[in-house]
């Protein structure tokens, strides 16, 4: 008798218990959050080992409620039984929740459910209707804001690209107008050479016809004039000069 008077008690306090606790907690700001986005936090997040070793690691879950969260078929059907675990637990708990979303990259879900609970800006059904509509704004714009920084990592390494390809064909040219460069002062150079040479030889020629008209002017000099009006035999026969130029 004893015995079955203690299972007695026990089976009907236990019940009343918790039963009072879901009620309570269930008028709470947090719990109405949870409620109004379900359906959208069961579409975005995802479930896997390290998850959950950070919910646990942040006092969202214990291994126990891990073990019931795995019980589960599908993913949207463990990911609704852990939002219904952090909806029916303390205000807390809520919080960590959304600090462990932040973590594990849903920092968008994180800042908005956090907003929604503090403003309890889910008191009726059309102002749930607006918050559910934020959030979705809130995920396009982070949807566009990763698309956006994809774009500009493209262009990065398009400009990079150019970049190296610019300062390649830059340094050629370089290397082009350095040979050119070379090259025209080689040329100067010879022709310089050259004209010196001309100037050299022209020189040397003027002075080669000079001693020639001074070697024939000497040479008709020595000529004398025969009683008989004919030219004399040179005393002395002037030696034939000539020039060859090439």
């Amino acid at each position: 008798m004893l015995r079955t008077s203690k299972k007695k008690v026990t089976f009907i306090e236990k019940p009343a218990v918790l039963g009072g606790e879901r009620h309570a907690l269930s008028g709470q700001p947090h719990s109405r959050t949870l409620q109004s986005f379900l359906p959208l936090l069961v579409k975005q997040l995802s479930l896997s080992p390290v998850s959950y070793r950070q919910l646990k690691d942040g006092g969202v879950v214990t291994t126990e409620q891990i073990g019931q969260i795995e019980l589960e078929g599908c993913r949207e059907r463990k990911v609704a039984k852990l939002l219904e675990i952090v909806k029916n637990a303390e205000l807390p708990v809520f919080g960590a929740f959304c600090v462990v979303l932040g973590e594990m990259g849903y920092w968008y879900l994180s800042q908005t459910l956090q907003s929604a609970a503090k403003e309890n800006m889910l008191v009726t059904e059309g102002r749930a209707a607006k918050n559910n509509k934020d959030l979705k704004e809130v995920v396009l714009l982070h949807k566009d804001i990763t698309h956006s920084r994809e774009a500009n990592l493209g262009l990065c390494r398009k400009m990079q690209y150019l970049k190296c390809e610019y300062d390649k064909r830059l340094r050629s040219l370089g290397e082009m107008l350095a040979l050119v460069r070379e090259e025209r002062e080689v040329a100067e150079r010879e022709k310089r050479d050259t004209e010196q040479q001309s100037a050299e030889l022209r020189r040397l020629n003027t002075e080669i016809h000079t001693l020639i008209a001074r070697l024939q002017a000497s040479c008709g000099a020595g000529l004398s004039v025969d009683p008989r009006g004919e030219a004399a035999t040179r005393p002395h026969r002037c030696p034939r000069v000539g020039l060859f130029l090439g």
